[in-house]
């Protein structure tokens, strides 16, 4: 299985801060809420670096961090050893599938943040994660997740949309490891209408001080999803959807913004 974040993994957590996107704009003070309100142990698919489960374990709350990039775990494993030892005892990290994982012990509540839920590129696919978060979940257990609201004249077909164009320039961050300086540019290279799957390219070139250029290239592919769409899978899995929000202060849900659902498994 190809690591789609074998590049990306490594400059994850100083591209995410850098950038600090709408995307993740209060998304971790809403989780670490969450999480304490369920009581935990919590259930994290999609944990990546453990920017999400490392929030939630300091405030006493267990969780079960789940990922299938060996990229991600690897890093995930360094940072939780980097704190101290009653915050490392909280948080559990697995290599695994987010549509086949299974807990030992079924949980209260699951989460899948910053659009991890968008890596699935089947409707079946998605199906299966949600009927496997159904199975790990309590009775009146909750799952919660969030994904962008496309944008149809974002996605809509341009010449832009190609190999070969000029990249676009992001942004530019140290890399913390070795200081170095790394320059980051993106390149929207297709767009599936018909899967509903766009494609991009990451391009990460990184400067030493001796003046040695390298440059990396990472492909990513998201699947978009509409409300309708969700909100009747939701249904189909079993849960019973309670809450959709547009933002993470829990703002109405509005076009083109955040999918924020909040869903429950009915006792």
């Amino acid at each position: 299985m190809i690591d789609q974040y074998a590049v990306l993994a490594h400059y994850y957590d100083a591209l995410v801060s850098t950038r600090n996107t709408d995307a993740v704009r209060g998304d971790k003070k809403f989780y670490v809420e969450e999480a304490i309100a369920s009581g935990g142990p919590v259930l994290e698919f999609g944990a990546g670096t453990l920017r999400m489960s490392l929030a939630i374990g300091k405030v006493g709350i267990r969780v079960i961090a789940v990922d299938n990039s060996p990229a991600m775990i690897e890093i995930a494993v360094k940072k939780r050893a980097r704190h101290a030892q009653e915050i490392r005892k909280l948080i559990e990290i697995t290599q695994g599938d987010m549509r086949n994982f299974s807990v030992f012990e079924k949980v209260p509540w699951a989460l899948i943040p910053f659009r991890a839920f968008q890596n699935l590129l089947t409707p079946n696919d998605q199906r299966r994660c949600l009927e496997n978060a159904f199975r790990n979940l309590l009775p009146s257990g909750k799952l919660i997740f969030d994904i962008f609201d496309p944008r149809l004249e974002v996605l809509a077909p341009s010449p832009n949309d190609a190999f070969g164009v000029a990249p676009r320039f992001l942004c530019a961050f140290t890399n913390p490891e070795n200081s170095n300086t790394v320059s980051v540019s993106l390149i929207r290279t297709s767009v599936d209408h018909l899967q509903q799957i766009f494609t991009e390219q990451w391009i990460f070139d990184e400067l030493s001080f001796d003046g040695t250029l390298k440059r990396v290239q990472q492909e990513l592919r998201l699947r978009w999803s509409y409300r309708y769409e969700i909100q009747y899978l939701l249904l189909l899995c079993g849960f019973r959807p309670l809450d959709l929000f547009g933002n993470f202060s829990r703002g109405q849900f509005c076009y083109g913004e955040h999918q924020i659902w909040v869903a429950e498994k009915p006792r």
